[in-house]
């Protein structure tokens, strides 16, 4: 009997590049929301305010202020996470780590909880912002390439 090493499939050969790819997207987001605020994305502050930017800002500064440093703040998240899920997309992930895999099943929970976000806290008779959309793009592409990758990071071969 030969012990063969099955071949990869797409999804654990590819793995590692779609997390790199939404790390970057993450930095890309959070560099955006970090010097621009509100005005980076204005759907999503017209998703949950009703109201432009522009409109905010002259009816109520105060809101508008503590709105756009909100989004600031959250664009130093994006920034940091999408840093983190990159250089861990490159190394452990790259090469297999089981922890990494298992810690990358955050995401999609992560980005399900933003998506229901979303479509919470939007106002009656306004569309769906954008991260939304993303949102629910992004979990389910993560939770199909996790789970059609498991033998790469869960095989008894690997003993990580």
């Amino acid at each position: 009997m030969t012990n063969q090493i099955e071949p990869r499939t797409f999804f654990e050969r590819s793995a590692w590049v779609l997390f790199l790819v939404i790390g970057v997207i993450e930095i890309l987001f959070g560099l955006g929301d970090m010097v621009a605020g509100v005005e980076n994305d204005p759907a999503i502050l017209i998703s949950t305010t009703g109201r432009t930017p522009a409109e905010l800002k002259a009816q109520d500064p105060v809101m508008y202020a503590a709105l756009d440093h909100q989004q600031k703040v959250i664009g130093q998240i994006l920034l940091i996470t999408g840093a983190l899920v990159s250089a861990i997309s490159l190394t452990a992930f790259r090469q297999g780590a089981r922890w990494a895999w298992f810690t990358f099943w955050l995401i999609p929970i992560s980005l399900a909880f933003g998506v229901v976000s979303s479509y919470n806290i939007r106002q009656p008779g306004e569309s769906l912002a954008p991260p939304f959309y993303s949102g629910l793009l992004f979990a389910v592409l993560t939770i199909v390439w996790l789970a059609f990758s498991y033998r790469k990071y869960l095989s008894n071969i690997q003993g990580r």
